[in-house]
């Protein structure tokens, strides 16, 4: 895949577990670790864990 098509992938996903994780919270949290999301971003930004993520901005 292109790096493009990734990068699209990437970021939908991500917001989408975020929008999801107040509903689905064991989901969601699964699924970010088990994506690597947990390491894209810096520990004040929600590097460990969905719960301290930011929320999507439209």
């Amino acid at each position: 895949m292109k790096a493009n098509t990734v990068a699209v992938i990437d970021f939908v996903l991500s917001n989408t577990l975020r929008l999801f994780h107040p509903f689905l919270p064991f989901i969601t949290e699964e699924i970010w670790n088990g994506m690597g999301f947990n390491g894209d971003l810096p520990k004040d930004q929600g590097g460990q864990t969905i719960s301290f993520a930011n929320w999507p901005k439209a």
